[in-house]
């Protein structure tokens, strides 16, 4: 059972105070053909360290966390670590579980994009927005699973929160499916987070009055927005 309200002296602001590393690669961007390997050389692999260690730097929440994260990555780097890998997809994977062990942060990843089926320009402006959106459909916006357990409880198994503007009428049904138990099972085991706005949508069905859920920190400007 999920309890949403927890404490309300304590602020869920720290784990969504990080950024979320999506680099692209090759000139920002590497894109693979046919599922082909898409191979990364020695200077395209300098590039990308420096530019993630400038970016820790420079945009991390915890400014000493970032600068040292970094500095370990290009410690690495220097030491030949990585010199083995050419495969773009591997390095990418590599760089995320370094990047999350040297922050103690797993909301920092690294990743490959791919060009779309449909899509296949890669200087095509909508080629990302159409990727995420057919991606959502085909996972149901994360509503993986509704079910109704004898007892009178619902169980929601619920993968990922997607933008609200896409998915808010998948959400009021499952909503409406919840809404005739006494209790309620949300698992979010497989949940590696999502948007904002549907967290807040969600959760406010379950609360009676305006409950602060979330707080961003944005470092340069050093602000505090709550949701």
């Amino acid at each position: 059972m999920i309890n949403l309200k927890g404490d309300p002296t304590k602020r869920i602001q720290c784990s969504f105070f990080t950024i979320i590393l999506i680099f692209l690669l090759f000139t920002g961007m590497l894109y693979p053909q046919n599922n082909k390997k898409i191979y990364i050389d020695e200077n395209k692999r300098k590039e990308i360290f420096h530019r993630i260690a400038q970016f820790l730097n420079q945009k991390y929440v915890l400014p000493e966390i970032g600068k040292q994260c970094g500095e370990k990555l290009i410690v690495r780097l220097k030491a030949g670590d990585y010199d083995r890998i050419t495969d773009a997809k591997e390095f990418a994977e590599v760089l995320t579980f370094d990047v999350s062990q040297f922050s103690k942060d797993k909301h920092n990843r690294v990743r490959v994009i791919e060009v779309n089926e449909m899509i296949q320009k890669a200087d095509d402006p909508l080629r990302e927005p159409f990727r995420l959106l057919k991606l959502m459909q085909k996972e149901h916006f994360g509503f993986q699973r509704l079910d109704w357990i004898e007892g009178d409880i619902d169980y929601l198994d619920l993968r990922r929160f997607t933008p609200l503007s896409a998915a808010k009428d998948m959400a009021v049904g499952a909503v409406h499916f919840l809404s005739l138990t006494n209790a309620i099972i949300i698992d979010l085991h497989e949940n590696p987070g999502g948007m904002p706005e549907m967290i807040q949508f969600l959760s406010s069905y379950f609360f009676e009055h305006s409950t602060q859920l979330i707080g961003f920190y944005v470092r340069e400007d050093d602000f505090i927005t709550e949701i």
